[in-house]
């Protein structure tokens, strides 16, 4: 897994920057998942190449919104949504994370 951050790079967020996802993801043949820091999603990312988001408790939801819930993801493509699914479920699935009983 990846993790952008809250800066910006060449003027854009880089949990939605697109440009610096395809350098990850065709130039550098990343084939893991991208993350957000946790708070650092400034708007709706997904077809940008991120693929979950980290809000956590006292996200600061109110402020600027949870990304990655109902309402937005609905304006999303199916396939951009089981692109972000399947890249998530595939370290999990390679790491034998569901049959872990390990508190982590």
């Amino acid at each position: 897994a990846v993790m952008c951050s809250y800066n910006k790079v060449h003027g854009e967020y880089s949990c939605s920057n697109s440009k610096q996802f395809k350098v990850l993801k065709e130039s550098m043949g990343f084939k893991g998942f991208v993350q957000s820091d946790w708070w650092a999603t400034h708007n709706t990312s997904i077809a940008a190449g991120l693929d979950q988001e980290m809000p956590g408790i006292g996200s600061g939801v109110e402020y600027h919104g949870a990304f990655f819930d109902a309402n937005y993801l609905e304006a999303e493509e199916q396939k951009t949504i089981d692109q972000a699914a399947t890249r998530v479920l595939a370290v999990i699935h390679k790491m034998n994370l569901a049959a872990s009983t390990a508190a982590c």
